[in-house]
């Protein structure tokens, strides 16, 4: 196995290195506050990975403290980088962006990659 990106990785296993980022904070040890409309899951509907976590939020409750969108399945032609709310420019009700891109963009500096493999720096 690889530690480099390979072209429609979007759903092939990439293990996480050991490092402190922002994704490692746990809800358990309290350094995550649990509170309504603070966290947003996006996943994809065709990956094996997002689906589980998806229908574990729908049947533990935790759906409605989480809210979930979905990105749209397919790429748009010629972009092979980045994930879309929708076929054209369709927003998400409650990000308001249209990409993955645009959200990593929207938090500054400290996340980097391509959008369906993100990493803090």
């Amino acid at each position: 196995m690889t530690d480099k990106i390979q072209p429609n990785d979007a759903c092939a296993w990439q293990p996480n290195k050991a490092t402190e980022t922002p994704f490692s904070k746990k809800f358990s040890t309290g350094e995550l506050p649990v509170e309504p409309n603070r966290y947003r899951l996006i996943w994809g509907r065709f990956c094996p990975w997002a689906t589980p976590i998806a229908t574990m939020l729908d049947y533990t409750g935790l759906d409605n403290v989480i809210s979930k969108g979905a990105i749209y399945s397919l790429r748009h032609a010629g972009v092979d980088d980045n994930w879309f709310f929708g076929k054209g420019d369709e927003t998400d009700p409650v990000l308001k962006t249209t990409s993955l891109r645009e959200n990593f963009e929207k938090n500054g500096s400290r996340i980097h990659g391509p959008a369906n493999r993100a990493s803090a720096r």
